[in-house]
């Protein structure tokens, strides 16, 4: 946990390495890369049905959505 009383890192509320490996690695079974808008959109929802499968609790849920957006210029094609 972080030193004094700051809040933890989103990885240690995730549940460290092997928690996050575990919804990583169910996750990417279903992903392809250079994707259309609208299979984005499934993309996510596929992402949001993998963390409630693990019971990734909301507030995490919506750090890592923040993240994945991040990276949709990268990902969506067109």
């Amino acid at each position: 946990m972080s030193s004094g009383t700051s809040k933890p890192t989103l990885y240690e509320r995730l549940g460290g390495v092997y928690s996050i490996a575990a919804v990583v690695d169910d996750f990417i079974d279903r992903v392809n890369l250079k994707i259309t808008e609208s299979e984005w959109a499934a993309f996510c929802k596929n992402f949001d049905d993998t963390m409630a499968k693990f019971n990734v609790p909301e507030a995490e849920r919506n750090e890592l959505f923040a993240i994945v957006e991040s990276t949709k210029g990268d990902i969506v094609c067109g």
